[in-house]
C-alpha cells in the first residue's frame, strides 16, 4: 500500500470524500481517505494490461506503417494467409478480431482499396462476404508481418523459460476468458 501525507490527506478529503464517498464524510477522515487515495493511485492489473497494450500497439503500427499497414490489417493479413486454402467470410474476421460488422466492413473496404484482398459475394449464401488474398507477390508483406509478430512475441517474453512461456499464455488466455464473459 502507498504511505499517503498527511498534508495531501488534508488537501483531498474534503473533495474525495464529497465527490466519490457522500454517505460516508462522517467516518473517521484520514482512514477513509488514506483507503480512497490508495485505491485511486495503486497501480493495479487493468492498468497494467492497458500500458503492455498500448505499448505493443504503438511498436506494432510503427513497423506495419512501413509498409502502408496498421496492426489491425496486418492480423486480418495472416488470418487469410493463415487459412488461405479454405473459406474465410466477413462473419469469421468479424469473430477473430473481436469487432463489429461495420467496423470489419470499414477495414475490408480500405485494404481492398489498396489492392490486398478481393471480396466475392458467397455462391451458398448470398449474404455473405467471401475474403481472400489478391496477390501472390502480397505474400512477402504478409511473411514479413508473421516474423515480426513471433520477434514481438520473442521480446515480450524474453528471460522467460519455455515453460514460463507456455503458462504466462495460458494465464493470458484465462484473463481473457474471464474478462470477455462479463
Amino acid at each position: 500500500m502507498i504511505k499517503i501525507s498527511q498534508k495531501i490527506q488534508r488537501y483531498f478529503a474534503p473533495k474525495l470524500l464529497t465527490k466519490y464517498c457522500p454517505s460516508t464524510y462522517n467516518m473517521k477522515r484520514a482512514t477513509y481517505l488514506t483507503f480512497c487515495l490508495e485505491v485511486l493511485m495503486e497501480e493495479n492489473i487493468g492498468l497494467i494490461i492497458k500500458r503492455i497494450s498500448e505499448s505493443v500497439d504503438k511498436r506494432i503500427n510503427a513497423r506495419a506503417k512501413a509498409y502502408g499497414l496498421t496492426l489491425t490489417q496486418c492480423r486480418v493479413l495472416i488470418y487469410l494467409y493463415a487459412n488461405s486454402g479454405g473459406r474465410v467470410t466477413q462473419r469469421d474476421l468479424e469473430e477473430y478480431l473481436g469487432a463489429t460488422h461495420a467496423t470489419v466492413s470499414g477495414i475490408i473496404r480500405r485494404m481492398r482499396c489498396h489492392g490486398l484482398v478481393t471480396v466475392t459475394t458467397d455462391s451458398s449464401d448470398r449474404r455473405a462476404k467471401n475474403i481472400r488474398l489478391k496477390d501472390s507477390e502480397k505474400y512477402d508483406m504478409i511473411s514479413a508481418a508473421d516474423t515480426e509478430s513471433r520477434a514481438l512475441t520473442d521480446f515480450i517474453t524474453d528471460g522467460f523459460t519455455d515453460k514460463e512461456k507456455t503458462d504466462f499464455f495460458n494465464y493470458l488466455q484465462r484473463v481473457y476468458h474471464n474478462v470477455s464473459r462479463a
